[in-house]
């Protein structure tokens, strides 16, 4: 689907987050031929965290009229955190990122179950299964008319952490969406 190794294949900053904890726009997308998991270059995103309860996401929109079916398949993405300790300061309260895809005419939101990145310097795999989402979609989703597939990253509530260990700008690597049958 989308190996980032020829540039951001589309992606843009997202724009559905509440305006108060909103960085999506703040947040810098870059292709980065330097840091890849497969080799060629991932999409490199950037944003400045300085508080709890703040994301950003960067999505895929397809071209108006086209769609793409997801359904009967799993849709894997490799993410990895910066190693420089960035991002979430305390262990016991991560930061994290939602898989997210929207559907149909009216945009229905689906997500895969949150992931805490917490193991700085390391890629994870992420997976999106339509058969098995977070609660947190919309009834509405249908796999099989997917119009946009993104990326949040999150600070989370930050309740287990300090009032002083204040979230930091984060850097988050990703790199080789593929599609595979189930």
């Amino acid at each position: 689907m989308f190996s980032f190794d020829d540039g951001l294949e589309g992606f843009t900053n997202g724009d559905d987050l509440p305006e108060d904890t909103n960085l999506s726009a703040e947040a810098t997308i870059s292709h980065d031929t330097a840091e890849s998991f497969a080799g060629g270059g991932s999409m490199k995103v950037e944003v400045p965290f300085d508080g709890y309860t703040q994301g950003a996401e960067v999505q895929f929109n397809y071209p108006d009229g086209t769609t793409e079916d997801l359904s009967g398949h799993v849709v894997t993405v490799m993410i990895k955190l910066a190693d420089d300790g960035g991002f979430t300061p305390n262990p016991a309260s991560p930061g994290g990122m939602l898989f997210f895809m929207k559907s149909g005419d009216a945009w229905a939101w689906g997500q895969a179950p949150w992931v805490n990145l917490e193991v700085p310097g390391e890629w994870i795999e992420v997976t999106f299964d339509p058969d098995e989402l977070d609660i947190a979609n919309s009834p509405s989703f249908d796999a099989s008319v997917v119009k946009s597939i993104g990326f949040k990253f999150d600070t989370g509530s930050g309740e287990n952490a300090e009032p002083t260990e204040l979230p930091t700008p984060g850097t988050f690597w990703v790199d080789e969406v593929i599609k595979t049958p189930k």
